[in-house]
């Protein structure tokens, strides 16, 4: 952690924006993930906790991969984080389809 703050500081401030904006656009990224992914499961008519276990095996497996890829000469630990952060993100995009999915179901 000491080491990413240090990281961090010396950047410069177009570098710090940048930086910020890319982690941005990726949880955005997973959060549209998660919910296309939740979306594609609805046709089952599936439970929603088997809908968010399914998402969450999917979207485990593609943040690992994608975060080993983007990070591979980070430290593991690094990379584990935003693995963490990825998938939570998508699990939120997938709950808010299921939300958006019983709404709609109650008022027909």
């Amino acid at each position: 952690m000491l080491q990413l703050q240090t990281d961090f500081l010396n950047l410069t401030e177009l570098q710090r924006i940048l930086f910020v904006s890319r982690f941005i656009e990726v949880i955005g990224a997973f959060t549209l993930l998660g919910y296309l992914v939740a979306e594609m499961g609805s046709r089952r008519d599936e439970s929603a906790s088997n809908s968010l276990r399914r998402v969450f095996g999917y979207v485990l497996a593609f943040a690992i991969l994608s975060t080993t890829l983007r990070n591979l000469f980070s430290e593991p630990l690094f990379y584990l984080v935003e693995a963490v952060l990825f998938t939570a993100a998508a699990m939120y995009g997938a709950i808010i389809y299921r939300l958006q999915l019983a709404a709609v179901r109650r008022m027909q």
